[in-house]
Formats: structure tokens, C-alpha cells, sequence
């Protein structure tokens, strides 16, 4: 556009007339939204007060009638300056000063005394310099345009026009007379096809712009521009139908001006405060002098424009049109190399020869013709996708991120980047990871993930949120192990993932962290995909974590306690997790929340003494599994099982214990009336026929366990172990131990090794049984140190070997054998590994008891006890020593006795050691139930407790 501000400051009608103020420059606003800007305002000082379009000159708080105009002229620069730094973006916005147009009026400043005008000169001034040299207003400018900080470009055309003193007003006359017949011409043409337009809407772009939206059973039409030059395509469209692609490139090329060598890259252009040294200046067209200047003043600036470009644009047009083929058979004809061997010099950061860098407009027009080209062969890609050639694709889509990185090949820099060429860029990186796995090129997806995300792309937040997103998706349920990254990627010191859990879970991390850091939205599958995979690694206390650090109004209040509580739990933390469900079912929260009232009761199920609470939240699970929620009523009965089965453990009485034991066995057979498919609810069916000494029973749903999973769970097997030593059938129960042990690797094998040694010993086989032991030391030896850093904790608490566990084991082992020099031997080796525990001070309770040390046996038994209240072995044996060291503690020692009945009603030993003290105090009846119970129990005791495998 051509805007009409002769000084460049303003010039306002007020009551006095018109003022020219120095430092006032509003017409800014309008000149921002351009791409280049070209001032020029000398010519407009030097006129007459008859010629001078303003009356007063306003400079600070003086209005004035006339000052120095050389001087108004610094101070108006200065402002103009200022308003420069402050305002213009000249990332985008390119800043150029034509310079001082000298005038011809007197023949003496060339040498010529009496000559009043150039008019009759036919050639210049030989030489480089000027006679009465440099005009003082171009060491103004010069002077002022040193001081702005930002880029301005000097188009200094001073010193070319003083000496091409022939160029003046007869010879643009004639120059714009002749542009004026093309032009009128021209505009005649464009009249017409105007005319015969009658549906359609314009749409306007910086090199190409179109729209193809479907607005009344009609087509709009599209529109390209280039070189300040729209033309319509309904010609070329017509050419691309008949598939002419030839010719429409052709036509193209010849609608926008890109024949010629050197054509003008596709920009906006303002011309601000020009200014001529003849009169009729101001008669002139603005299409003329726009015409002008593109001819003769701004070709330096343009930018070849290949046939690549040209093919590009009518590309992009047959892709947004929807034909594919057609698209793709127009960008065959791009020949990306060379436009890459052309593009990379002028985009590459390296000094020329004489040490210095391009310049800012060479590389927006570089930039420009270089996002052409990419995002050519981008939509290139796209098409192949489309029509499903997804290897093809996937290769140009590697081939527009491999140029760009031999373009840019210190990475794309964070500022003065063409916008549609960053846009294309993110595009391509976030698209070739997909398009390798949609041609199921596994390794090649997770190469590319990687490059997109370890390069210098310049991605923004989002886009690079949502690679690293589907990157971390990828190696979650892909099923593709990947490997560690490329030693040329990794950093010195920096973490490198072992595996696809580490390598997901760190990028879900990055993902949370941004999303804290408000660079960007919330997303709630990222945090469900973190759960997954921390879950999967047992680190749920992570999750917990990031949970807490959520900003309020991410998650309901209740949700949020839900979830806290759920990883919490998941890391064996139940107190807490109760805690907060406690606050989640408040009356006052949301009492009737299915999942936490299942959740618990899970935790209570697993402690006898909060079982009593967690059978009122299996109850009021049941009572809320309606509707959509009623495949749940099978989970709340067999929480309500366990609950009552946990509840009948500590109960005071024999009925009140039989009663709830009745209750618990009714409501897990109701659970699995629910979900026959369940095969947990048949292994605890199993457990509490077990503890009820229902052995028949407690086989028959170990062996209907067994079959349906196939003998893949350890927990089946022990089970049936267990019931076959409760009915004293020891040697069936070692084959099944061995069987358990074939099934299983060896790092399982721990809990099997253990109970075939108590059955060895229970058959009278110390050596053997020793043996065993022996085995399972070399055991944990060996997973000591195969035993890798990356496996969580949980895993080592469910698969390896407890050291702790296998030399207590041996000492009470070699102290039912009486070698008690071996039995501290192993003690000594456990206290190691666990310095207090009541299994430890017990057994050396027991090796004081068998040395005859009574008082100092009965010290490791209270101390057990200290350490554990409810440890019933600590307790039977107090009892037994106090009953023999003094009569009168023959009433602590039958509390003792039935405190341990009350927590284990099956122990045979307390029956027979309460049986022993009414006895001795006289009550034979009491004594001979206590001595029937104890071998009733005998027949039927397992050689583990049933409760260990809850």
C-alpha cells in the first residue's frame, strides 16, 4: 500500500491551521501490519511556505510558525526513531530508509553555472562523486539512524542520483506514461473478469490462498498471489483436470510473475512518505507508482523462484482441492535436493568470506521459498498416506526432517523463524513416528520418537507434549522392547532408561512436570497412563506424589483422597490409605462411593482387628451394587467373606466365632453365585474350609484351583500341600511340592523349598530336611548377584528368597535337634539381616529354655512379647515356664494360655499346655477336654498355618 505521510510525523488540523508535531507519530498503528517498510521524507523539508502543507510546527510545549527545517527535520527523524524501537517487530516487520532524494534545480552544485533544472541533461556526472558534495541532510539521517538499536536498512540512493542528474522529471514522465497504458489496460482486463464473477468468495493469502468450503451447492474460488499479484485459478484448476500439469505450472508461473529471472517473494509491502522531485508527482496513480517500485527499486530484494516453488503451490492447491493422485503427480515433479543445495547456503549460519552474515531480508525470502518446498513434500507424504502407501510416506516425511537438519545444521534457532516453515517442521516430526507405525515399523517408530524429541526442532509446548505422549503410550502397550538410546544421543551424566517401563514412565514424568509448571493444559490420560506404569513396577507411591503436588480443582475433593488412597495402598502404606477413605466416605463427602467402600474393605480384610469395620463397608457395598453397578455385588460379598473370616479370628467366644465363620463361608459361596469365573474367590473357599479343619472340602477347592489355572499360581499348590500334611499324608504332599517346583523358576522357589523341608523333618528326615535348607542358602546366593537394580522392591518381596526367613528356619530346625551351638550360628546370621524381630528372641528364648537357663528364657520370651503382644508362641511357652517355676503363677500362665487361644483357636500346643495346668491345679475335667482338643487338633495340624498363605 501507499501511504501518504509526507514527514513521516504528524500533521493535524487544529483551530490555528495546520501542525506538524515533531513528536508525535500516530499513523504507527497502521504501518505495523506489514512486511516491509519503506520510508523516505527528505524532498517534502526544502519546500516554500506557499508549497509546505502545514502553517505551524509544534516541537515539545512550542507551537511555532517557522523554525531551522534542517533541524525540525533531525528532531522529526529522532521521533520517528524512537517510535522504531519501541513498536515495530522487526523479527517480522523488515525496516528500510530510501535515503536523501537530492534535487537538480541549480546547474553550479554539477559545475553548470546558470542552468536552472536538470530537464536538458542528457547524461551523468562522470565519477564517483558529486562536485559540491553530499547533501546535510544524508549525515542527519546518518546520524540518527546509528543511534536505533534496531535493524534498519539504508537503501542509500543519495550519491547515484546526484550523479544521474538526467534522470529527472521528463524521464519518469515518460517512464510513467508507458507503465500508466499497461496498467489502464490491465485494470480493464481484471474489470471484466469481475463482471462475469458471479459466485465465489476472494480469499487472500501471503503466497497462496484458497478456501474450498461448500457453501450453497457451490464451490468457492480460490485465489493464488504472488509478487503484489493475484490471480485466480480457475484456469489452472481446469488445466490440472485435464491433467496438464505442464501447462498449468505454466500458467502459474506467467499469472504471478515468475518467468523472469528475479521475481518478488510473495510479501506486503508499505511505502510510506515518498517523495519526487517533479511536480505532477502527486497526479500519479498509486497502482503506478506500486508498479514502479517493484520494477525498479525493489528487485535487489527479491528471490529466485524455481519451478520447485511453482510446483509446490500448485500442489498444495490439487491436495486441498481433495485430489490426492492428482496432488502427487504434481509434487513428482519437485526435485527436493536441488532446492536444498540452493537454500543452504543462505540459511546456514556461517559468515561469508569477509566475515559477515546475511542479511535479515535474504533470509525471510530463503526461509519463505525453503517452507514452499518442505511443505510440498510434507503434503506429499500426507497423500501417500492416504492412499495407504504408508512405507513411501513414511520416507518422504524422513526426507523434509533430513533436509531440514542439513539446512539448519546447528538445529532450527528460537527466533527469526518463517512461521509456515516452523508449522511444517513440527508437522513432519510429529507425523513420521506415526506413519513407521502404521506401516508397522516398530524399531523405525521408536528411532524417530526419539529424534523428535532429542533435536533441535524448536517445537512448541504442545507439540512436543503430544509426541512425548504418544511416544510413552507406544512403549506401554506396544509390546516392542526398546532399546537404550544411541550412544551419540546420551549426555555425559545424564539418566539413561534400561527398559520401556523406565523410558515411558520418565516421559509421563516430563509431561506431569510441564502440566505443574502451567506450560501446558491438563491432560487426565497422562496421569492414568503413569498409574498404569508405575503400577506395573509396584511404585504406586509416585503416583501418590504427583497426586498431591496437583493444583486444586484438577480432581474432585473425594476423587482425589480416593486415588491417594488406592496407591497408598498398592505400596502397603494401609493405614494411610484408610485413613483417607475414611474422609472420602464421610456422611458428609460421598458415603455411598462404590469403589471406596471396596477398596476399604479390602484393607480391613486384611487385618483381624479392623475387620469388624470392614465388614460394615463390604455391607454397604452390597447394599449399593444396583443397576450398572450390580456386577459388583459378587467383589462386596467376598469382601464381606473375608472380613467376617478375619472378624471370627479374635472373637471372644466359640459361638460368636462359629457363627461368624458360618456367615463368612455363606458369603464368599454367594460371591461365586456372582462370578463363577472368579478363581479367587474358590482359593479362599479353600483357605477358610482349611482353617475350619473342613479338609475334604479345602481339598476338593485346592484341586478344583489347581485345574483351573492350570498349576501357573504358587499359592494353589501350597494350599494343597497344607491340607495333605493336615491329614498326615506327608509323602503326597512332598510329591506336590516337587511338582510346585517344577512348575516354578527358581527365584519363586522359596516358599516351596521351606515347606518341603518341614516335611522332610515332619517324616523324621533331619538331613534331608537340612539338605533343603542348605539349597535354599545357595539360592539366595545366586540371586544376591543376579539380582539387577532396576527390579522395584515389591518384586523382591514376592519373588526372591528371604534371607532372614531361611536362617531362622535352619535354627529351629537344628534346635528341635538339639545342636545349639548351630542354632546361635544361625541366629547370628539372621540378627544380620534383622536385628530385633519376636522370631529371633524367641528362638534364643528356646535355646536358653534347652540349655536349662529358665530365667533367662523366660527373658526372651517377655521380650518377644514386648516386641509383639500378639505372638502366640512367646506366649505358650511363658506359660509353660511359669507353670513349672512357681505354682502361685499358675493363673497368669492359664491368661497367657487363653489370650493364645483367643488369636489362634487351633493351636495345639496352647490346648495341650492349658490341658498341663488344670492338671496341675486340680481340674481334671478341664484337663481331659483341654487334652481331647489338643489331639484332636494334632491329627489335623498342618505343618504351616493355614494364615500364612492370606
Amino acid at each position: 500500500m501507499l501511504f501518504h505521510s509526507e514527514y513521516s510525523v504528524d500533521t493535524e488540523v487544529e483551530k490555528i491551521g495546520r501542525v506538524l508535531k515533531l513528536e508525535s507519530i500516530k499513523n504507527g498503528n497502521v504501518w505495523k501490519n506489514v512486511d516491509i517498510l519503506v520510508f523516505n521524507s527528505w524532498h517534502w523539508w526544502i519546500r516554500n511556505v506557499a508549497k509546505q502543507p502545514w502553517d505551524y510546527i509544534q516541537t515539545g510545549n512550542k507551537i511555532l510558525k517557522d523554525m531551522d527545517h534542517m533541524v525540525a527535520f533531525r528532531e522529526a527523524l529522532t521521533t520517528w526513531a524512537k517510535w522504531v524501537d519501541s513498536d515495530v517487530d522487526t523479527i517480522k516487520t523488515r525496516v528500510i530508509f530510501q535515503g536523501i532524494s537530492p534535487n537538480h534545480y541549480s546547474g553550479k552544485n554539477w559545475k553548470e553555472p546558470g542552468v536552472k533544472s536538470c530537464s536538458m541533461e542528457k547524461q551523468p556526472i562522470l565519477g564517483t562523486t558529486y562536485p559540491s558534495g553530499l547533501p546535510a541532510a544524508s549525515y542527519a539521517l546518518q546520524d540518527v539512524l546509528s543511534r536505533i538499536k534496531k535493524p534498519v536498512h539504508l537503501l542509500n540512493i543519495t550519491t547515484l542520483s546526484l550523479v544521474f542528474i538526467f534522470m529527472g522529471g521528463d524521464f519518469f514522465w515518460r517512464i510513467w506514461m508507458n507503465l500508466g497504458k499497461e496498467g489502464e489496460e490491465k485494470e480493464k482486463r481484471e474489470g471484466e473478469e469481475e463482471k462475469t464473477e458471479k459466485k465465489g468468495k476472494k480469499v487472500k493469502g501471503a503466497d497462496m490462498a484458497e478456501t474450498d468450503e461448500y457453501d450453497g451447492g457451490e464451490f468457492s474460488v480460490r485465489e493464488v498471489s504472488a509478487n503484489g499479484i493475484r490471480m485466480k485459478t480457475t484456469e489452472v484448476e481446469a488445466k490440472l483436470d485435464q491433467g496438464n500439469i505442464e501447462e498449468a505450472e505454466s500458467s502459474l508461473r506467467e499469472g504471478l510473475s515468475l518467468n523472469f529471472e528475479h521475481s518478488l517473494e510473495p510479501m506486503s509491502f508499505g511505502f510510506l512518505g515518498l517523495s519526487f522531485e517533479f511536480e505532477f508527482a502527486e497526479q500519479l496513480s498509486e497502482a503506478l507508482v506500486y508498479k514502479w517500485l517493484n520494477t525498479m527499486v525493489y528487485e535487489p530484494l527479491t528471490n529466485l523462484v524455481m519451478k520447485e516453488e511453482a510446483r509446490a503451490l500448485l500442489g498444495r492447491l490439487e491436495y486441498q482441492r481433495g485430489n490426492v493422485e492428482g496432488a502427487l503427480r504434481v509434487f513428482d515433479g519437485i526435485d527436493l535436493q536441488a532446492a536444498i543445495q540452493r537454500l543452504q547456503p543462505t540459511l546456514s549460519d556461517k559468515p561469508s568470506r569477509k566475515g559477515r552474515i546475511r542479511s535479515d531480508s535474504q533470509n525471510t525470502v530463503s526461509q519463505h521459498a525453503a517452507s514452499l518446498v518442505l511443505e510440498a513434500i510434507y503434503l506429499k507424504a500426507k497423500s501417500l498416506q492416504n492412499l495407504g502407501r504408508l512405507t513411501e510416506a513414511a520416507n518422504e516425511c524422513r526426507s523434509v526432517i533430513d533436509a531440514v537438519e542439513r539446512i539448519f545444521q546447528q538445529g532450527i534457532p528460537d527466533v527469526q523463524v518463517d512461521s509456515r516453515l516452523q508449522e511444517t517442521v513440527s508437522q513432519a516430526v510429529e507425523l513420521l513416528p506415526e506413519l513407521w507405525k502404521q506401516a508397522g515399523c516398530n524399531q523405525e517408530a521408536i528411532s524417530a520418537y526419539r529424534r523428535a524429541l532429542l533435536s533441535q526442532w524448536n517445537l512448541d509446548n504442545d507439540c512436543c507434549a503430544r509426541i512425548q505422549k504418544a511416544f510413552a503410550v507406544f512403549l506401554l502397550h506396544s509390546g516392542v522392547e526398546a532399546g537404550p538410546p544411541s550412544l551419540g544421543s546420551q549426555i555425559d551424566g545424564s539418566y539413561v532408561p534400561k527398559n520401556n517401563l523406565e523410558e515411558a514412565i520418565l516421559l509421563l514424568m516430563i509431561l506431569m512436570r510441564k502440566y505443574i509448571l502451567g506450560k501446558i493444559n491438563w491432560d487426565p490420560s497422562v496421569m492414568e497412563h503413569l498409574t498404569f506404569a508405575l503400577s506395573l513396577c509396584s511404585k504406586t507411591s509416585i503416583v501418590a506424589k504427583q497426586l498431591e503436588e496437583m493444583m486444586p480443582g484438577v480432581y474432585l475433593r473425594s476423587d482425589h483422597w480416593n486415588a491417594l488412597a488406592l496407591c497408598y495402598s498398592g505400596v502397603g502404606e494401609n493405614s494411610t490409605a484408610l485413613n483417607l477413605l475414611r474422609k472420602s466416605l464421610h456422611k458428609h463427602e460421598q458415603p455411598d462411593d462404590l469403589m471406596a467402600l471396596l477398596l476399604a474393605a479390602k484393607i480391613c480384610s486384611e487385618d483381624s482387628h479392623l475387620a469388624a469395620e470392614g465388614v460394615g463397608y463390604a455391607n454397604s457395598a452390597v447394599s449399593n451394587a444396583k443397576g450398572k453397578n450390580e456386577h459388583l455385588k459378587g467383589v462386596g460379598l467376598r469382601m464381606l467373606g473375608l472380613c467376617l473370616g478375619k472378624q471370627a479370628k479374635i472373637s471372644s467366644s466359640d459361638y460368636e466365632r462359629s457363627r461368624l465363620q458360618s456367615e463368612a463361608l455363606k458369603s464368599l459361596e454367594a460371591a461365586f453365585s456372582y462370578e463363577r469365573n472368579n478363581l479367587e474367590i474358590i482359593f479362599d473357599l479353600g483357605v477358610q474350609y482349611a482353617e475350619q479343619r473342613n479338609l475334604n472340602a479345602a481339598l476338593r477347592h485346592a484341586k478344583q484351583f489347581i485345574d483351573a489355572t492350570g498349576g501357573s499360581l504358587l499359592k494353589g499348590w501350597r494350599l494343597l500341600a497344607l491340607v495333605l500334611s493336615a491329614q498326615q499324608r506327608f509323602s503326597e504332599a512332598e510329591v506336590v511340592t516337587d511338582a510346585a517346583l517344577d512348575e516354578t523358576t527358581k527365584w519363586e522357589q522359596g516358599s516351596m523349598l521351606r515347606l518341603k523341608a518341614k516335611l522332610k523333618l515332619a517324616q523324621s528326615l533331619p538331613i534331608d530336611a537340612i539338605e533343603t535348607y542348605r539349597y535354599l542358602l545357595a539360592l539366595v546366593q545366586a540371586q544376591k548377584k543376579s539380582f539387577s537394580p532396576h527390579i522395584s522392591v515389591s518384586q523382591v518381596d514376592d519373588d526372591k528368597v528371604d534371607e532372614f526367613e531361611v536362617w531362622h528356619g535352619l535354627a529351629n530346625l537344628y534346635s528341635k535337634l538339639l545342636h545349639w551351638k548351630d542354632v546361635e550360628l544361625c541366629l547370628g546370621k539372621a540378627k544380620e539381616l534383622k536385628q530385633y524381630s519376636a522370631e529371633m528372641l524367641h528362638t534364643e528364648g528356646v535355646v536358653c529354655q534347652g540349655r536349662g537357663n529358665m530365667h533367662e528364657a523366660l527373658s526372651g520370651y517377655i521380650n518377644a512379647l514386648l516386641l509383639d503382644p500378639s505372638y502366640v508362641p512367646s506366649k505358650i511357652l511363658i506359660a509353660a515356664v511359669l507353670s513349672k517355676v512357681a505354682s502361685k503363677a499358675l493363673p497368669v500362665a492359664r491368661g497367657l494360655l487363653s489370650d493364645a487361644l483367643r488369636i489362634e483357636p487351633t493351636n495345639t500346643m496352647a490346648w495341650f499346655h492349658l490341658g498341663v495346668i488344670h492338671r496341675d491345679d486340680g481340674r481334671l475335667a478341664d484337663a481331659a477336654d483341654c487334652f481331647q482338643a489338643a489331639a484332636m487338633l494334632e491329627e489335623s495340624d498342618p505343618i504351616e498355618s493355614f494364615s500364612s498363605l492370606l
